[in-house]
């Protein structure tokens, strides 16, 4: 009031002088506050300019020679995993760490046909939509079966980058197909062949686990199931017999 009224005149001694002093707050009052405003946009654009920021080294540009060479990192098993470029990592499903348990043929210094551990194998293409899709139940599958058989190996064949080896030695021409191999021979003759169906992780893996039964395993699973069949016949000629 003192600002725009300096001699603190009473209102009724000059109401016109009053009303345009008003008026002229009103008028001024509005361009102040953008003017505050765009001093303030001003401020915070000078701040995030890309000048302001530092610049990324060279080897951390997707387009640097350097970003494509490769490194290595370790996965919970204390093998070297090569992280690969983006255009070599088109070709393959299971190549990160994050695939663990799962093994990539071909990579790393792994190979399903000099092991001779028992093992499961996944003949896959990289562009196929079911292998896309059938990829991250295959891992928590894997995780499964190793939680009762943690010597079994599980394998992944991509057949973009191993085409002689999926098509012409394991006959791999519908994908994904997974083989079984439980006495640890890598022929496609000792492979037997596990659906991967349309039912859950839990249903796939116990359908490894009796592929995966060694021939010792499989007599006392027989030798089990009869005893149990007799038993179930003495307990039904008894029930007869109460009747």
């Amino acid at each position: 009031w003192k600002l725009f009224f300096p001699h603190e005149m009473a209102p009724n001694t000059a109401p016109h002088l009053s009303r345009r002093r008003i008026t002229t707050i009103m008028t001024i009052a509005p361009l102040l506050l953008l003017f505050a405003f765009l001093l303030s946009s001003s401020k915070s654009a000078v701040s995030s300019s890309p000048s302001s920021s530092p610049s990324p080294s060279r080897s951390s540009q997707p387009n640097h020679p350097l970003a494509a060479s490769t490194s290595t990192a370790t996965n919970g098993n204390n093998s070297q995993r090569t992280i690969l470029s983006p255009e070599e990592a088109k070709n393959y499903l299971y190549h990160s760490i994050e695939s663990t348990p799962i093994l990539e043929h071909g990579l790393h210094g792994n190979e399903f046909t000099r092991s001779p551990n028992p093992k499961v194998v996944e003949f896959y293409d990289p562009h196929c939509g079911a292998c896309l899709a059938f990829a991250s139940n295959y891992v928590e599958v894997a995780k499964k079966v190793h939680a009762v058989k943690p010597h079994v190996e599980f394998y992944g064949v991509s057949c973009k980058a191993h085409a002689k080896l999926c098509y012409e030695d394991f006959g791999a021409h519908r994908v994904p197909k997974i083989l079984v191999f439980a006495e640890g021979t890598a022929v496609a003759e000792d492979g037997k062949e596990v659906p991967k169906g349309a039912g859950t992780i839990h249903f796939l893996s116990q359908r490894l686990l009796k592929a995966l039964r060694s021939e010792e395993e499989i007599a006392t699973d027989a030798e089990n199931s009869s005893g149990r069949r007799q038993v179930e016949r003495a307990s039904r000629r008894r029930r007869m017999g109460e009747y």
